[in-house]
């Protein structure tokens, strides 16, 4: 009696244990999204767990799972695709890992990912296993990414300023056409290259303490602004550039972004309108000069005009003077 009492007593702690078991492995899958499936090969028959009736919006008393109605709620260009990865793993008895589309009662697309194996008896494969997960939010954060990616790099190439983003070691994460046509150097030759190899040598100290300020105190006396600084060229070159400075922080980390203008064509041409505005002020002063020159010459030239009427008009009075006299 004692042993039947033993053996009924570990045989209630081992349900007991295979309960909270279940229990927190269905927790688990809840957490995770996961759902685990098992189809019998011989009767097609498939057993859902209660997390895959969830992610498929689905009633366990109202649908009855097998191979057919499981293709079925699929949209009909993934039904083909995962008849062959089902039919695939049969044939070759390996792992599978495959993400298909599915149109939820709701009517929103989700993304499932299916991960599953086959087993194997005396040679036979008997059944299939594997899990789901709904990685929707996973799938569009992705795209999302992917999709910036593509804005991103188009912009970098289409820009006509250079534009360039560096760690905050200084090393080099992106660097555009654009930075390649002002600056000489190729992508290749500058990515993971230190950012202060484009500066003439009297501003890298300062690039170096400002990056380093920055990143210890988020004080910062540029980055925000636009400044008028020089730039060097891979073959020595230095040459005016107008450059914009910008920082962000993502996961602990410090980012600079540098759009550079080469603005030596725009300080030529300053330069040019500086010496034609000094030759045209000069040229003034000069055609001034001869204007007034010109005026003293006329003004001399009317006062001896006066004069010498002056003189007429005394020796006809004279004249006439006489004439009466006779």
């Amino acid at each position: 009696a004692e042993k039947t009492f033993a053996l009924e007593h570990a045989h209630r702690e081992l349900e007991h244990k295979v309960r909270e078991r279940t229990k927190r492995m269905r927790e688990a899958q809840a957490v995770a999204g996961l759902g685990f499936w098992e189809m019998d090969l011989a009767s097609q028959e498939v057993i859902w767990s209660d997390e895959l009736y969830r992610a498929f919006g689905l009633e366990g008393n109202s649908f009855r799972p097998d191979y057919n109605s499981y293709l079925a709620l699929l949209p009909p260009s993934e039904r083909t695709r995962m008849a062959q990865v089902v039919e695939t793993t049969i044939k070759t008895r390996q792992r599978f890992d495959v993400v298909h589309e599915y149109v939820h009662p709701d009517g929103s697309l989700r993304y499932f990912r299916g991960r599953g194996k086959a087993v194997v008896k005396k040679g036979e494969v008997v059944k299939l296993i594997g899990t789901v997960q709904d990685i929707t939010k996973d799938k569009l954060i992705q795209d999302a990414i992917i999709e910036n990616e593509l804005v991103m790099s188009s912009l970098l190439r289409s820009a006509t300023d250079a534009i360039i983003v560096c760690e905050e070691n200084g090393n080099v994460l992106k660097w555009n056409n654009a930075a390649e046509r002002i600056f000489g150097y190729t992508e290749k030759e500058m990515m993971n290259r230190p950012l202060d190899i484009i500066m003439p040598e009297k501003y890298r100290p300062h690039h170096r303490a400002g990056m380093k300020r920055y990143i210890e105190s988020g004080k910062a006396k540029v980055i925000g602004s636009t400044m008028e600084v020089e730039g060097l060229k891979k073959d020595g070159t230095v040459f005016p550039v107008e450059m914009a400075l910008g920082a962000w922080k993502i996961d602990g980390h410090h980012y600079f972004c540098g759009i550079i203008r080469d603005v030596s064509k725009r300080r030529h041409a300053e330069n040019e309108l500086l010496q034609l505005k000094e030759k045209l002020e000069k040229r003034v002063e000069e055609r001034t000069l001869e204007l007034s020159n010109i005026n003293d010459r006329l003004e001399n030239e009317i006062a001896a005009s006066a004069k010498a009427r002056e003189e007429v008009d005394r020796l006809a009075a004279i004249v006439q003077e006489s004439d009466d006299s006779i």
